[in-house]
């Protein structure tokens, strides 16, 4: 009896030592799940490679129908947010001229961004701009893609300001 009541005094004693340490206690397992905000984009890269020949397919279709090329309207009323996937809502929702909706293979699957394809007819043609959009601790960031001849439309990661009314 003696040595079960040592024993469980010792743990007692360990446990409050632990618990007064100045040295923070290893991070819950719920906590080391949480990613940076360089690993949920680098998540959403990957996954953009995934869907861009879904997007590169509708658009060339839809060039060869159509001369010009498809806007899709954003897929997310609000931005998905840190990593979390979420169902785009735009269901059918299309521009006023353009009555093409998002291909079923984005709009019917959960992303962790919103995206957005602006089309453009420059001076030097056509092309359009596949926009990516995400808030990541509380921050909106965004970066874009494009086919046609305005290279400069390209924009890596960044984080941008949006000015509520």
């Amino acid at each position: 009896m003696v040595r079960r009541s040592s024993r469980l005094l010792s743990v007692l004693i360990v446990a409050a030592a632990l618990a007064l340490s100045p040295f923070p206690a290893a991070p819950a397992r719920a906590a080391s799940l949480a990613r940076t905000p360089a690993e949920i984009r680098d998540a959403i890269d990957a996954r953009l490679a995934q869907l861009w020949p879904v997007v590169q397919d509708k658009e060339a279709k839809y060039f060869a129908a159509h001369g010009h090329y498809w806007q899709g309207l954003r897929t997310h009323t609000l931005l998905p947010a840190d990593g979390n996937l979420a169902l785009p809502d735009v269901g059918e929702t299309t521009p006023t001229d353009q009555l093409d909706p998002w291909p079923e293979a984005i709009k019917t699957i959960a992303i962790e961004m919103a995206l957005v394809i602006d089309v453009y007819d420059g001076p030097f043609g056509q092309g359009y701009v596949a926009s990516a959009w995400v808030m990541i601790n509380g921050r909106t960031f965004v970066r874009s893609a494009q086919v046609g001849p305005e290279t400069w439309r390209v924009e890596g990661w960044h984080e941008v300001t949006i000015e509520q009314p």
